[in-house]
C-alpha cells in the first residue's frame, strides 16, 4: 500500500449506514470524483474541489493527481474501506510513537494495549508515568494511528505533505454528528477487533 492521508471518526464505535452515504457526501462537496479501480475497495478519482479541501505543505510538493497510463495505483486518488463489523486499529508501520494524552510521556507498551483491546474492546491500561487508567483509543498516537469501523484515505500522500481542511472535517462532523481526525500511514497494518 502507498503513503496515505487517512481520515476518521474519533470515535471508534461509530458505524454510517452505509458506504454509499458517506460516497455522497464526499460526491457532494467534491472531494471525490468517478469512481475508479477495483472492487475490493472502492476508490475514487479526486473531486472538483479536492485542492480546496486538502492543503498541500512544502513549497512545491510534486503530487501526481490523474492515473498513470499503465494503470498503476501512484497517483493521488480516495478510497472508502468497507465497514467493518467491529472496529480496527490501522497504524503506520513505521513511526507509532503514541503518548499519554494526560502527562504526554510516551507509551512504550502500545503493542501489548493493542492487542488486549482487540481480545477485549473494554479494555483499559495504565499510563506507566501518571498511573491513569484509558483505552488504547484514548491514547494520542501523533498522527500515526486510528480507529474505527470504516476509513477514507487518500492515496499517494506522505505524512506531512498534506492536511484536510477544517472546512472539509468540519463538514464530515456535520453530517455525523461526530469529531473528525486524521493520521498518515506509509505501509499500514490493520488489526480487527473481535
Amino acid at each position: 500500500m502507498s503513503a496515505s492521508l487517512v481520515l476518521h471518526v474519533r470515535d471508534p464505535a461509530y458505524v454510517p449506514a452505509s458506504v454509499a452515504d458517506m460516497e455522497q457526501v464526499l460526491l457532494q462537496v467534491g472531494l471525490i470524483g468517478k469512481s475508479w479501480g477495483d472492487s475490493a475497495q472502492q476508490r475514487y478519482l479526486i473531486g472538483e474541489h479536492f485542492l480546496q479541501l486538502v492543503t498541500f505543505l512544502g513549497c512545491a510538493p510534486a503530487i501526481e493527481l490523474e492515473p498513470p497510463a499503465k494503470g498503476n495505483t501512484e497517483f493521488c486518488h480516495v478510497g472508502i474501506s468497507g465497514i467493518y463489523a467491529a472496529p480496527r486499529f490501522v497504524a503506520d508501520t513505521q513511526s507509532v510513537l503514541p503518548r499519554c494524552p494526560h502527562c504526554r510521556k510516551r507509551y512504550a507498551d502500545w503493542q501489548f494495549a493493542i492487542q488486549s483491546w482487540r481480545t477485549d474492546p473494554a479494555y483499559r491500561t495504565h499510563c506507566p508515568a501518571c498511573q491513569r487508567s484509558l483505552s488504547p483509543t484514548e491514547l494520542d498516537w501523533c498522527q500515526s494511528a486510528g480507529f474505527g469501523h470504516f476509513f477514507i484515505y487518500i492515496y499517494n500522500i506522505y505524512p506531512r505533505e498534506a492536511i484536510p481542511t477544517e472546512a472539509l472535517l468540519n463538514t464530515l462532523s456535520k453530517v455525523t454528528g461526530l469529531t473528525w481526525d486524521y493520521f498518515y500511514t506509509r505501509e499500514s497494518c490493520e488489526l480487527e477487533g473481535d
